[in-house]
Order: structure tokens, then C-alpha cells, then sequence
């Protein structure tokens, strides 16, 4: 097996951080990695409405109710990088049912 080399999925890499300036006109182009679960929910949802995962993901950030720091409602309890705290399970790799 492979090892993998990077941070896990999900965690933000350091001294690799975005530097995409909207004032630019140029599209961001992400690059991100789903665990199977979640990558399957997104491609059957594109299917469903019958548009391409860039427009799904496009669509919930359009609709992503965010506070005045710009931290998604949702994300209350998540990673607070300045704290090291940590709230949900950044681990996206297969775990192996007993």
C-alpha cells in the first residue's frame, strides 16, 4: 500500500494557503477530495438536477449563509485553527467495520 504523503483530507495545509483574490475576474478552481459517501451524494445530486458538481458546489456556496468574519453558520463547533480545538473528524479515510 501507498503512503500517503500531506496533510488527511480535509485539514488545512500549512505554509499552502489560498491566495485567490476575487478582484482578479479570473474563476477559482478548487481542487477538493470527498470521502465516498459524500462524493456520491454530491454526483447524485448533480445528476438530479441534471447540472455539473462545479454548479452544485457553486449553488450551496451562493446560498451559504455566512457571519461578518465571513465562518458559515453551520461551522459553530468546528476546527478553530487559533485554538487547536478540534469538533469533528477530519479522518476521511475508509474505517473498516468490525
Amino acid at each position: 500500500m501507498t503512503q500517503r504523503r500531506g496533510p488527511r483530507p480535509g485539514v488545512r495545509q500549512r505554509g499552502n494557503t489560498s491566495s485567490y483574490d476575487p478582484a482578479s475576474g479570473l474563476s477559482y478552481r478548487p481542487t477538493p477530495t470527498f470521502p465516498p459517501e459524500e462524493g456520491g451524494k454530491l454526483v447524485k445530486a448533480a445528476e438530479a438536477l441534471n447540472v455539473s458538481v462545479s454548479e452544485v458546489l457553486r449553488r450551496l456556496v451562493q446560498q451559504m449563509p455566512v457571519d461578518d468574519d465571513g465562518r458559515p453558520s453551520w461551522a459553530d463547533g468546528l476546527l478553530l485553527a487559533d485554538t487547536g480545538q478540534q469538533a469533528i473528524d477530519l479522518d476521511f479515510r475508509h474505517k473498516r467495520s468490525a
